[in-house]
């Protein structure tokens, strides 16, 4: 006891550190009830400094003076300076006029120079509006200098990886730009160039984020001859690398593959047989719509669905069948009536009453009542109020069909029908050429036997009635075949 009250008079003697600042106060010392780890006591730096080191200095502040960089003479000085291509950093031109200009007059360093080239005018490309765009390709030297530099920058092979989201785009933002013929060489290689040098070290949600963002190249231009190799090149890459890692995504993220390509009218087997797969292995954690979409994309590209699977989703669309939507129901309809399954007519039954019902019929688009009078013409369900109103409907968006194969299946479907009412033909022929889609429609090789002869009764039956051509003869709408 006494040796605590010998230090506690030591200690009142000590001067604190804080008494200049803190005369009056008395210093005073805690006793801790527990001990406790290691106390650092020292600050590295105290608040007040590291505030003032944020400061710039007086020297700095008042030597900087605001100008306005010359574009131009960034980009010649960066050449000069030989800095890496395909940097991050903005180094577009000021609008898509002065590009043209800047290749018109630069056009002899193509050889040399066409990859900064290349990465100047993308950047100028997604910040610049499609419509300033579209006005100066009317020139023709614009046309020409976009067709030379890209002539040499497809003769030769980029070293550094074009990284093609140097900035955040947004696909509405760059539909508009897929759409301009002249541009979209450039974006397909830029693509191509980028997944082949990066791919290896691509995270799999990166790789979809990328396929998403650029939905509408595949989807405008797949079918394009002079970009169907390189865009499906593009695929086989990114599907190669899906396939090996596809544990590592989430379902969700599965489904948008195969959204992604629905959309642009691409199937890897690969992958649809793992989902297939994947849908019967987790049957009972999937919701009824994903089960129908995997199921109606499998069907699209004439998959081998197992038995089990259609069987067990066919129970789930049943226990659900208020809850789906119309374009649901079309799909239920698309996969079940190719399948010749014994358990299906009441299904069929169920989906047709379902889809007569008025919230449902009228939310279906021009083409889906082309679908819908194809899939009622293949099924043993009759319904002839169900038919008329498909029949009504159609004539209604006729309009819509104009240039389409999809009046081909309406005919098609008819003949399925054996149905020769000349009402329906009447009214048909105000707005197009029935003669001619007819024939349009007999010169099919792959018809069966019953629709030839289905067709050549029908034309028979025209020309017996002293068929009306109508006002619009002569401007007939041209059928595709």
């Amino acid at each position: 006891m006494k040796t605590i009250q010998k230090l506690r008079i030591l200690h009142s003697q000590i001067k604190s550190p804080f008494s200049k600042w803190f005369p009056n106060k008395k210093p005073y010392i805690k006793i801790l009830e527990k001990p406790v780890g290691f106390i650092n006591p020292i600050i590295d730096k105290p608040l007040l400094l590291k505030a003032l080191d944020n400061e710039k200095s007086p020297e700095i502040s008042n030597s900087l003076v605001e100008v306005k960089p010359n574009p131009l003479s960034t980009i010649l000085n960066d050449f000069q300076a030989e800095k890496p291509i395909f940097s991050s950093r903005n180094s577009a031109f000021a609008n898509i006029s002065e590009c043209f200009d800047f290749l018109l007059k630069n056009k002899e360093n193509f050889p040399n120079d066409c990859f900064k080239y290349l990465e100047r005018l993308y950047l100028t490309l997604i910040c610049d509006r499609a419509s300033d765009i579209k006005n100066l390709l009317q020139i023709e030297d614009n046309k020409m200098i976009l067709a030379e530099l890209y002539a040499t920058i497809d003769s030769k092979v980029s070293i550094t990886a074009f990284f093609p989201n140097l900035r955040e785009i947004k696909r509405n933002e760059i539909k508009d730009l897929l759409e301009i013929p002249e541009l979209t060489p450039f974006f397909v290689y830029i693509l191509l160039d980028f997944f082949k040098k990066n791919i290896e070290e691509l995270e799999l949600r990166k790789i979809i984020e990328h396929l998403r963002t650029w939905d509408d190249l595949f989807y405008l231009h797949l079918q394009s001859k002079s970009h169907n190799v390189k865009l499906m090149e593009i695929l086989q890459i990114c599907f190669e690398k899906l396939n090996a890692n596809t544990e590592k995504l989430m379902f969700k993220e599965k489904l948008n593959l195969c959204m992604f390509m629905r959309s642009i009218k691409y199937a890897d087997l690969g992958f649809l047989d793992y989902m297939v797969i994947y849908c019967e292995l987790n049957f009972e954690r999937l919701d009824v719509s994903d089960l129908i979409f995997i199921l109606y994309l499998g069907n699209k590209v004439q998959k081998v669905v197992p038995f089990e699977l259609l069987y067990r989703t066919k129970k789930s669309i049943i226990a659900n069948l208020k809850k789906i939507n119309p374009k649901n129901l079309m799909r239920i309809l698309e996969v079940y009536s190719k399948k010749k399954l014994f358990f299906v007519e009441k299904l069929m039954e169920m989906i047709y009453n379902e889809i007569s019902l008025e919230k449902n019929f009228s939310n279906l688009n021009s083409v889906e009542y082309v679908l819908l009078l194809y899939h009622y013409s293949n099924s043993k369900f009759r319904d002839d109020g169900l038919f008329e109103r498909i029949l009504n409907k159609i004539e209604m968006v006729m309009d819509d069909l104009k240039n389409t194969v999809y009046l081909n299946l309406m005919m098609l479907s008819l003949a399925h029908l054996n149905y020769m009412k000349p009402e329906f033909f009447v009214k048909l022929q105000k707005k197009i050429n029935v003669v001619e889609l007819v024939e349009n429609v007999k010169k099919n090789d792959d018809l069966y036997e019953d629709e030839k002869e289905y067709f050549k009764i029908l034309l028979k039956k025209m020309e017996e009635n002293n068929f009306p051509m109508g006002d619009n003869q002569n401007n007939a709408a041209k059928i595709t075949e």
